[in-house]
């Protein structure tokens, strides 16, 4: 990914230069306190999830730091995902078959190389929620700093194979059963149910209990 050349920590201090509203739209996107801008511009933090969307929003915004320059489109896409809340820690962690909040970082934040199954994941997981991202030009203007609204092209459908399918609802079941134990056992009203479909979709539904059937014969 092309960059400007500049670290998170001037990228931030030149968005904020150029436009002072960007402080509070930061603090909104990163679901942070006012407090917390002026000591990230200091130097101290962000880390961890606050980073991830710190270097999103202004890659989003048409800075894109030096430390996303060698970042996979995938996990970028990923990530975006992840920073914007349309997938949760959970359903990042199931979706790349990572093992934990730390391991998710260290991809995300590109501190190290992905393997070939987290990619295959990731992109799974890409094609089923990236219509929900705003379009955007990712691409960095060093000279004026200006932010792009060109449209980017949308992210290829993925197919997963038999395999990558068995493996993934196999980590949904793992991570679903504490969740399945109370469900199993309490006194489940009407309105339970309709939020339930409400929520993840009368077909959704229906096609995974039909494969975990299918799956435990």
């Amino acid at each position: 990914m092309k960059t400007n050349g500049l670290t998170t920590h001037e990228c931030l201090k030149a968005l904020i230069d150029r436009d002072e509203s960007a402080r509070a739209k930061l603090v909104a996107f990163t679901a942070t306190t006012e407090k917390s801008v002026p000591r990230w511009l200091s130097g101290s933090g962000p880390n961890g999830a606050n980073l991830i969307r710190v270097r999103v929003f202004l890659a989003e915004h048409g800075l894109i730091p030096v430390e996303l320059e060698h970042v996979d489109d995938t996990v970028f896409t990923f990530g975006r995902l992840y920073a914007h809340r349309i997938i949760d820690d959970a359903t990042a962690l199931v979706g790349s078959s990572l093992s934990s909040i730390d391991s998710l970082y260290h991809v995300l934040l590109v501190k190290g190389g992905t393997s070939k199954a987290v990619l295959e994941k990731m992109k799974m997981v890409n094609a089923s929620y990236a219509g929900r991202l705003p379009l955007i030009s990712l691409v960095s203007d060093a000279s004026s700093l200006k932010q792009k609204t060109a449209v980017v092209a949308p992210v290829a459908a993925f197919v997963p194979t038999k395999q990558t399918a068995i493996e993934m609802l196999a980590h949904i079941a793992a991570l679903a059963k504490p969740f399945a134990d109370i469900i199993v056992s309490a006194n489940l009203t009407p309105e339970d149910c309709k939020a339930f479909r409400s929520e993840c979709g009368y077909d959704a539904a229906t096609k995974a209990s039909t494969a975990f059937n299918r799956l435990l014969r």
